[in-house]
């Protein structure tokens, strides 16, 4: 049902797992006692996600060993407090709703694991 509403157009969003399962694949600490490991998702969008990119050191560090060893080939990283949003399978916003909040381009260029923070822009309401 959820790939036949894509197809249709409707927009489908998550936070957390229900991010990462739109994309390829995505690295989860839902196997009991393995750690973080590479899960195949519903491959809507194109690449691997990573969530809570820094909210636990241990993600971070796992996804960049992931895409290392070639186990993931790109990915989308993005920290709790800010989000992507694809059109026709393309990435074309990240909006943050905390400060510092953001979202990571993380590839494998010339042999170099290289992580880009990606434009954001502040969705969050100012203080009065």
């Amino acid at each position: 049902m959820l790939v036949e509403a894509h197809a249709a157009g409707v927009l489908l969003s998550g936070m957390s797992a229900g991010a990462m399962c739109w994309f390829e694949s995505g690295l989860t600490d839902s196997f009991w006692g393995a750690g973080y490991q590479p899960l195949a998702c519903l491959g809507l969008l194109p690449g691997a996600c990573g969530v809570h990119y820094h909210a636990d050191p241990q993600r971070r560090t796992t996804l960049l060993a992931a895409i290392e060893a070639g186990t993931v080939d790109s990915a989308i990283a993005i920290d709790d407090y800010a989000a992507v949003l694809y059109e026709d399978g393309v990435l074309s916003r990240v909006v943050h709703w905390r400060e510092a909040a953001a979202a990571y381009s993380v590839a494998r260029q010339s042999g170099q694991v290289v992580e880009s923070a990606l434009a954001s822009i502040s969705i969050a309401n100012p203080v009065q």
